[in-house]
């Protein structure tokens, strides 16, 4: 992931705030500086620490305002740029923050988390060669980032390349593979390694990665509904009706689909409770997308994140934690990294 907590625990500036989910942020240190005296270092780095802490809190205008200060004060700073760079990427400011990381890597073409941030960019607007360009960069000079393998695992699933599905979906297992070896807490590399197999029809391989996902996070209602449907696929169906109810306990009213694969399973089995699911899911499915389930609309991540934002305005944290919830599982099933990290914040505040 995705799924609502998906991103992996060790990695978030950037996971649960993208400042870390590069790795951690760049030191410091003093020989980046070429300041004019000793006075204007310390207030460029004070600029620099106060935007941390302003982005930490979610504040990124504040926090972009304190990073063009310390630019001003030394614009030799290439920490300053990326993490003004990380701080636009947040709010929707692509190319501004795409320009940042530029700055960044001309000051210090060793930034090995610039090159995953710009991979993340350039991804994001289309440039999926670039992109795993950069994250093969960072991997060259940061060969145990397991972030950089997992990015460009992601970017290696771009259909739009001149490959063919199943070689995209086996490189992009290989890198996943390569993630989790260097942590093998990286609950996302499962996740996306698990569709991976899925695709590839690897449905054991698929049900493993997933159960790898459930250990590391128990309460991810949404790795037990994928379960429960590969469970379904191998005609494990009391193993799979077992996860549909643990995604049910879990998150009851966020996901329909769980009620009506769960009916679905039931009547196959000529079990009881098949109606009453199929009951439940007409019941919700308006609910969560605004219309009835016999018109299948296009789902749009986007419209369940501004959804969420103006629930959350008005206070209604739980209706807005399941607008957030279904934005990060579709643009998670969608690849989009950065739409699910800026759901993924927000979903925070819902707590």
């Amino acid at each position: 992931m995705p799924p609502t907590s998906m991103l992996p625990r060790h990695v978030i500036c950037l996971s649960a705030t993208l400042i870390c989910i590069l790795g951690g942020c760049p030191p410091a240190t003093i020989a980046q500086f070429i300041p004019q005296t000793a006075s204007t270092s310390i207030n460029a780095e004070n600029a620099l620490q106060q935007g941390l802490s302003q982005a930490e809190q979610g504040n990124y205008e504040a926090a972009i305002a304190a990073y063009t200060q310390a630019l001003r004060l030394n614009p030799t700073r290439a920490a300053a740029f990326y993490q003004r760079g990380v701080a636009r990427f947040y709010l929707r400011q692509t190319l501004p923050a795409l320009n940042d990381y530029n700055q960044a890597l001309q000051r210090d073409p060793n930034f090995a988390d610039a090159y995953i941030a710009r991979g993340i960019v350039r991804y994001e607007l289309g440039g999926t060669p670039g992109a795993i360009e950069d994250f093969t960069q960072a991997i060259r000079l940061q060969p145990r980032h397991a972030t950089a393998y997992y990015y460009r695992g992601i970017a290696s699933l771009d259909p739009k390349l001149p490959t063919s599905n199943p070689e995209r979906l086996r490189s992009a297992i290989a890198d996943f593979t390569q993630a989790i070896q260097l942590d093998p807490s990286f609950v996302d590399a499962y996740s996306y390694q698990g569709l991976s197999h899925y695709r590839l029809r690897d449905l054991p391989a698929a049900k493993d990665d997933f159960s790898q996902v459930i250990q590391l996070n128990p309460g991810d209602d949404w790795a037990y509904y994928r379960r429960g449907l590969i469970r379904s696929e191998l005609q494990d169906y009391s193993g799979a009706i077992a996860d549909y109810d643990q995604a049910i306990r879990l998150n009851p009213d966020w996901n329909p689909f769980v009620y009506r694969d769960r009916g679905k399973t039931r009547k196959y089995l000529g079990l009881a409770g098949a109606e009453e699911d199929f009951a439940t899911f007409q019941q919700i499915y308006p609910l969560i997308f605004g219309t009835s389930a016999s018109s299948r609309p296009s789902e749009n991540p986007d419209v369940y994140y501004q959804q969420g934002i103006e629930l959350l305005k008005r206070g209604m944290k739980r209706e807005a934690k399941k607008r957030f919830e279904r934005a990060v599982a579709l643009y998670q099933s969608r690849g989009n990294v950065s739409g699910r990290t800026r759901a993924m914040q927000q979903l925070k505040k819902t707590k």
